[in-house]
C-alpha cells in the first residue's frame, strides 16, 4: 500500500528511484514545483529543464520526468483514495 508523502518522503524516493543523490532530487523537485500545471502540453517544458538543470542529455530527462510524474500520480491516487484519513 502507498502511504502518502511529503516533499522530503518525494525527494528520497525519487533518490532511491533514480539512484541518485539529494541535490539532484531537490532540483527535480524544484522544477516540479515551479511548472505547476502538470501536462502534456508542458512536459516538454520541463523536460526541457531537468535537462538544462542537470546537464543530461533528453532521453535521460524524459526518464526523469517519467518516474517523477508516477510518483506523483500515485500519490494523487492515494490521496484521493483516502480523503479522510491522517496523514500519520
Amino acid at each position: 500500500m502507498v502511504k502518502a508523502m511529503n516533499k522530503k518522503e518525494l525527494i528520497e524516493e525519487l533518490e532511491e528511484k533514480l539512484m541518485c543523490n539529494k541535490e539532484t532530487s531537490e532540483t527535480i523537485v524544484s522544477i516540479f514545483e515551479d511548472n505547476f500545471f502538470i501536462s502534456k502540453s508542458s512536459k516538454s517544458k520541463i523536460v526541457s529543464e531537468v535537462k538544462d538543470a542537470l546537464k543530461i542529455t533528453e532521453r535521460e530527462a524524459i526518464n526523469i520526468y517519467d518516474e517523477t510524474i508516477s510518483l506523483i500520480q500515485e500519490e494523487i491516487k492515494y490521496r484521493l483514495k483516502h480523503l479522510f484519513k491522517s496523514k500519520n
